[in-house]
């Protein structure tokens, strides 16, 4: 899992799959 230093929060849905939650959605 890499962390992202530009406001972005990485999540991992259930299913496994990598979802990076950004402010500007």
């Amino acid at each position: 899992i890499s962390f992202f230093q530009q406001g972005t929060i990485p999540c991992v849905t259930k299913d496994g799959k990598f979802i990076m939650e950004t402010p500007y959605k």
